[in-house]
C-alpha cells in the first residue's frame, strides 16, 4: 500500500468529510485548506446514489468519517475506484479486546477491499511525522474551497 501522503493526485486534490458537526470536522477542514485541498462534505440526507456520484465526480481518495459510516464506505468501495483511505474520527480500539476491536475487524475488511483504515489520531500522527513529504499542491492561484455538486 502507498503511504497516505502520496494518494492525493495532482489533478483533483480533495478530501471528503462524512460526519455530523464535531471538532474533528473543523480540524479536517482547516488542515485541508492548509494543504490546498478542496473539502467535499457528505451528509446522511444525500442518500447512497448521490454520495456515490459525488465521490466519483470529485475522485476523492480520502474520506474522514465518523465510525458509523465506515462499514458502509468499505462496502461501497467496489463502486469508488478512487477511494484509497478512510480515516475514522472515532477511536477504533478504545475499550475493545485486542484482536477483536472495531479497528481490527474493520481493518481486515478494508484491506480486503484495497483500502487503508486509520483512526483520526493515527492520521494526525502520520501528518506530523511526514509533513515534509506531503505536497501542499497548487491550484494555479485559486483558493481551495468546499465542493458543491450544484452549478
Amino acid at each position: 500500500m502507498q503511504p497516505a501522503g502520496s494518494v492525493i493526485p495532482e489533478g483533483p486534490r480533495c478530501i471528503t468529510i462524512y460526519a455530523l458537526n464535531r471538532p474533528e470536522w473543523v480540524i479536517t477542514d482547516i488542515a485541508a485548506h492548509a494543504y490546498s485541498l478542496t473539502v467535499v462534505a457528505l451528509y446522511d440526507t444525500l442518500g447512497e446514489d448521490a454520495s456515490e456520484f459525488i465521490l466519483n465526480q470529485t475522485q476523492s481518495p480520502i474520506i474522514v468519517a465518523s465510525v458509523d459510516h465506515v462499514p458502509h464506505l468499505i462496502q461501497m468501495k467496489h463502486k469508488l475506484p478512487h477511494l484509497k483511505i478512510i480515516i475514522s474520527m472515532d477511536d477504533l480500539d478504545e475499550g475493545d479486546l485486542k484482536g477483536r476491536s472495531k479497528g481490527d475487524l474493520l481493518g481486515v475488511w478494508a484491506k480486503e477491499q484495497g483500502l487503508q483504515l486509520f483512526s483520526f489520531h493515527e492520521g494526525i500522527q502520520f501528518q506530523v511525522c511526514n509533513a515534509d513529504r506531503i505536497s501542499r499542491g497548487s491550484w494555479n492561484g485559486r483558493t481551495p474551497t468546499t465542493y458543491s455538486s450544484y452549478p
